[in-house]
């Protein structure tokens, strides 16, 4: 927070696992940062309004984060490369060469210091989260459905032969 003043903390979701958020504002109020974290609370993207929230939030955002331990490429991480957002995720294998030091970083599971680390560096660094986003929106670019529809109907053509 020293080196990022005018940072905002924004949490979408998580309010699906009981407890989760009362637990987080509780560590944010331990903490003393509870004026910089905002609750979106979860957003239905199943309606046009909804969908448009969502986006909204992503484009709000100037570095996307998600540190779990267990979450591969999930939806909201490839809505966030579709966005161009530079991200920053837990080095987990599910992840293994989606996200690297070109469109983000990868932190250790559980380490504190390298989760800020990472996200004040992208964030005090404007070209590189430029250069990142234009990466994930190729990259998320590979994930299309279409794209995806048609590698599987090849698979199946080539396993039935």
């Amino acid at each position: 927070l020293v080196r990022q003043p005018d940072a905002l903390l924004v949490f979408v979701g998580g309010e699906a696992e009981p407890g989760f958020k009362a637990e987080l504002e509780a560590e944010a109020g331990r903490l003393g940062v509870e004026k910089i974290v905002r609750w979106a609370g979860n957003v239905d993207a199943s309606s046009e309004a909804g969908l448009k929230e969502l986006i909204g939030w992503f484009d709000a955002f100037d570095v996307f984060c998600l540190p779990s331990s267990w979450e591969g490429p999930s939806q909201a991480l490839l809505q966030a490369l579709a966005r161009g957002k530079p991200v920053v995720v837990a080095r987990i294998p599910q992840l293994a060469g989606l996200v690297g030091e070109e469109n983000g970083a990868l932190v250790e599971f559980g380490s504190v210091k390298g989760l800020a680390t990472a996200l004040t560096e992208l964030l005090a660094d404007e070209p590189r989260r430029a250069r990142a986003g234009k990466r994930n929106r190729e990259i998320a670019s590979c994930y299309g459905f279409d794209r995806l529809a048609r590698e599987l109907e090849e698979a199946y053509r080539q396993a039935l032969g």
